[in-house]
């Protein structure tokens, strides 16, 4: 039996352009420039026989800039144990990825771009599987002193 599994998880489109009010412009004492993030983690597995375990948690919504938007994600796939028959290789296909697009202003109004990074990374195993793991982490904030 085939057990195919997709997870996608999109997090953290924080939009503040010039003429849009952002949060941390209300409730703190500075302003900060404008940005817009886009982070995406997840994985696909296709496995004939295995154990899959996945988790995730995030924030993107705070009371202000002391509470960063945050996404993590993580994928564990191990053998297969059948009390009493032993223990059974996963086989198959998996994959995990992370894809970032971040944009950064230079001013308090978010006129001038500083910033403009794209990254993508992914990590994959297939055939015979004895151990496969990713861990995926983003967090994204200003420090405030």
């Amino acid at each position: 039996m085939k057990t195919i599994g997709v997870i996608v998880i999109a997090l953290a489109m924080l939009v503040a352009l010039a003429g849009v009010v952002t949060a941390d412009r209300i409730t703190s004492t500075y302003s900060s420039p404008g940005h817009y993030s886009v982070i995406q983690a997840g994985s696909t597995y296709d496995l004939t026989i295995g154990s899959v375990v996945t988790s995730t948690d995030n924030r993107f919504v705070g009371t202000d800039v002391t509470a960063p938007v945050a996404l993590n994600y993580a994928i564990s796939v191990k053998p297969y144990t059948i009390q009493g028959q032993g223990t059974f290789p996963a086989m198959g296909s998996v994959s995990a990825y992370v894809k970032a697009h971040i944009q950064e202003g230079q001013n308090s109004n978010g006129t001038d771009m500083n910033e403009d990074l794209t990254y993508a990374e992914s990590s994959s195993a297939s055939g015979i599987i004895n151990s496969f793991s990713k861990v995926i982490a983003f967090q994204s904030g200003k420090a405030v002193f």
